[in-house]
């Protein structure tokens, strides 16, 4: 279409302006889209990129002036809410990812358990998890409880297998029949927590500032570390993150539903 009445930004890194990647530093992504009458972003993250390295690249004054002509702003971490307010002196408002709104409860509800083996999760980028002392952590936990090690999308030769589901909703299933997980990633942590597993985030340099933003906001900092056998062994109170979950919905629909009714 030639015309937006309104265009959403986000949510994910879409302002991690900072990365190496191929498309390079887009405009577009901080609101220039010249084809809608009005733009807002929802959730939205720097990712790594930090506010030193965005003023190092010469783009500080381009990116905050992009960002004042949105009508609202919604991001999703304390990093990028910091950039925001710095760049345009706009605080801006804080939400879940959408993950995490929709829930998918009613789906996890319905999903067959995808085997009948007792195993365990590993769920991260490919080859991100290379510390020896993590593999054993995690190799030995699995050995103690008599679980396999099922890694999901990474092949590692010290898991028993890896999977490769077809959908986003077989890696749920997969996630909700798991006895336990452990992952590095901000999605691997919300797919744990929708389906309610006990869980160990692993928080890196480059993945700290969404991360732990992420678990505090649930009240779960206590997921994040490095001891895993002990992090895994201690229940998750998931009563207390669905009151947090509850609250933090209804804002983020608000949110969207003001801006919608808006067109």
């Amino acid at each position: 279409p030639e015309h937006y009445d309104l265009a959403v930004i986000g949510s994910d890194e879409v302002f991690n302006c900072c990365q190496a990647c191929a498309w390079g530093y887009t405009p577009q992504l901080f609101g220039r889209i010249p084809q809608a009458d009005r733009v807002i972003s929802y959730a939205a993250s720097f990712g790594h990129t930090t506010y030193e390295e965005i003023y190092a690249q010469g783009i500080g004054g381009e990116i905050g002036a992009m960002l004042k002509t949105m009508e609202a702003l919604s991001v999703r971490d304390a990093n990028s809410y910091a950039i925001v307010e710095r760049l345009t002196g706009i605080t801006p408002e804080v939400h879940l990812d959408p993950v995490l709104v929709y829930g998918y409860s009613e789906e996890i509800e319905s999903f067959q358990l995808p085997c009948e083996e007792a195993y365990m999760v590993v769920y991260t980028y490919a080859g991100r998890i290379k510390s020896k002392e993590e593999i054993r952590r995690i190799t030995a936990f699995a050995r103690n409880k008599g679980l396999k090690l099922y890694s999901i999308y990474s092949a590692y030769p010290w898991c028993d297998k890896a999977i490769a589901p077809a959908t986003p909703f077989e890696v749920l299933a997969w996630f909700k029949g798991a006895r336990y997980v452990v992952t590095d990633t901000f999605h691997g942590t919300i797919f744990s927590v929708i389906t309610h597993r006990p869980f160990c985030s692993l928080v890196r340099e480059n993945n700290r500032q969404k991360m732990s933003y992420l678990l505090q906001s649930l009240g779960l900092e206590s997921r994040g570390g490095s001891d895993i056998g002990r992090i895994l062994d201690t229940p998750v109170d998931y009563d207390a993150v669905e009151e947090i979950l509850d609250k933090e919905r209804k804002r983020a629909r608000a949110y969207l539903r003001v801006n919608l009714e808006k067109i």
